[in-house]
């Protein structure tokens, strides 16, 4: 059973992260961007699931949970169905195509440089930060099923690159471990935040080692 914490992403805006940056004398200045949300799909999101659950792995227990808890969309289209992983109290949003070849759309948007989307089990202790959202429900799945989920925040920054959001994380968070991908991009992110710990998927990513284990186990998640 899945059952995720509420999204307090606000709450912790106005308590650590202000009170810290006071404490270190900052000024806390956010550069905003005006974004528009994606029209949600009202009719019940087929194509999401069927992405998440075939495609990549993930229970559907779990797609249902995220969906409940209203950090995850599918959006209204009349050819292609996008799903939006939605932060909706810091403005950001990463959309993921729902194709099933290479070409599936992937991109976000954010109102400030340093938002990023997450969710998290029980009170948080540990911050993981993902490069996409599919990796930090993937590594949160890994996770659980060793049951090592609780007291964790699984993050998405949309890219390795963005570094502003690392950045505000380890101003939140009591520990931030790296969790970015396995290639020359995620070993250069490293190497910047080298005062960090890091947790190295054994593929590319953490939805490609979540695939693994469900192979060797016989097939895809069933539930």
């Amino acid at each position: 059973e899945y059952q995720l914490n509420e999204y307090s992403i606000e709450k912790i805006n106005r308590s650590s992260y202000l009170r810290k940056a006071r404490r270190m004398g900052k000024t806390v200045v956010k550069e905003k961007k005006e974004i528009v949300l994606p029209k949600k799909d009202e009719e019940y999101p087929t194509e999401l699931i069927d992405y998440l659950h075939k495609e990549r792995g993930i229970p559907i227990m779990l797609i249902n949970a995220l969906l409940k808890r209203g950090i995850i969309y599918q959006t209204e289209c009349n050819i292609y169905k996008n799903i939006v992983f939605i932060n909706p109290k810091d403005k950001y949003l990463e959309i993921h195509g729902t194709n099933s070849d290479a070409s599936s759309f992937h991109g976000k948007m954010q109102e400030t440089n340093d938002s990023f989307w997450f969710f998290h089990d029980g009170e948080i202790k540990t911050a993981y930060i993902c490069e996409a959202a599919i990796d930090a429900i993937s590594l949160y799945v890994l996770d659980k099923t060793e049951g090592k989920s609780k007291g964790n925040a699984y993050i998405s920054i949309g890219g390795v690159c963005n570094y502003s959001a690392i950045e505000k994380a380890i101003e939140l968070f009591p520990e931030v471990i790296l969790t970015v991908d396995n290639d020359e991009a995620g070993e250069k992110c490293r190497k910047k935040y080298a005062e960090l710990k890091s947790r190295i998927p054994v593929n590319k990513d953490w939805n490609e080692d979540l695939l693994e284990v469900l192979q060797n186990q016989g097939g895809k998640q069933n539930a």
